[in-house]
């Protein structure tokens, strides 16, 4: 977990007030207690200006909370620190087979890795590839006469359930992913329905691919590298900066005239 800690010696600032102490003292404490807010703010906007895909994780990721007399905390939970610290470029062969992985009789990993194209994953969670490859899955589902969003039903107005279709794109719109990839990425699409506990129905759209112990090295499943966003550091120069430019003159302004 990355924190901000905001810790002020409120009783240090306000010993040299003489007998208004106290005063000086409460008011700092309420500037703190602002600033960490504010800061807390400060951060969910800069992911929301900066981070595209991952915005709303990384928003959902930060929390903001009073640990101590006059000590809050802005944290941003591990999850998410890949996104802060960045990430180098490299295999992700053992990270997907870390948990869930199935074994071949030889003893090889293998995992099946979901693609969620659904409609109702919103189009601001995906990336820039996810919504390319939406938008090509849009037009293809327009040519088969197959809704994207809308609920199919049966000659009896009944909802139909579990898988609908496969198919495979046509090849204009079937890009291959990578250099080192060999399946189009449209390949093997299914559209399921399911009756949720709710009794809503619920309809996905997916593709699959396996990856397996076999790959690591091949050059298949690199993650390209994130660079560091390092927005918690630059919330830290900004709260500095407002205390001691604006919070803290404010306060002690309002004492120096009485």
């Amino acid at each position: 977990m990355s924190n901000l800690k905001f810790k002020v010696d409120s009783s240090g600032i306000a010993a040299v007030f003489g007998d208004m102490k106290e005063e000086v003292e409460k008011a700092v404490n309420v500037g703190v207690k602002a600033l960490a807010s504010m800061t807390h703010a400060k951060t969910m906007e800069l992911a929301k200006a900066e981070l595209g895909s991952t915005s709303k994780k990384y928003r959902q990721a930060l929390s903001f909370q009073k640990v101590d007399t006059n000590v809050y905390v802005v944290s941003l939970d591990e999850s998410m620190l890949w996104l802060e610290e960045g990430r180098k470029s490299g295999s992700m062969v053992d990270d997907l087979l870390r948990e869930g992985a199935k074994y071949t009789k030889s003893g090889s990993r293998y995992k099946a890795i979901p693609f969620d194209y659904s409609a109702s994953k919103p189009i601001s969670d995906r990336a820039q590839f996810g919504r390319q490859i939406t938008e090509l899955l849009k037009a293809e589902l327009k040519d088969r006469k197959i809704p994207y969003k809308g609920i199919e039903y049966d000659r009896n107005g009944k909802p139909k359930l579990g898988k609908l279709h496969t198919f495979d794109a046509a090849i204009h719109r079937n890009p291959i992913p990578s250099e080192n990839a060999n399946t189009p990425v449209l390949n093997g699409v299914n559209i399921y329905q399911r009756m949720r506990d709710d009794g809503k129905v619920e309809r996905s759209i997916t593709t699959f691919r396996i990856v397996t112990d076999k790959h690591a090295g091949s050059g298949k499943w690199v993650h390209p590298g994130i660079p560091p966003k390092k927005l918690m550091d630059v919330a830290l120069g900004w709260a500095m900066n407002t205390w001691e430019m604006e919070i803290l003159p404010n306060i002690l302004s309002q004492f120096d005239k009485k």
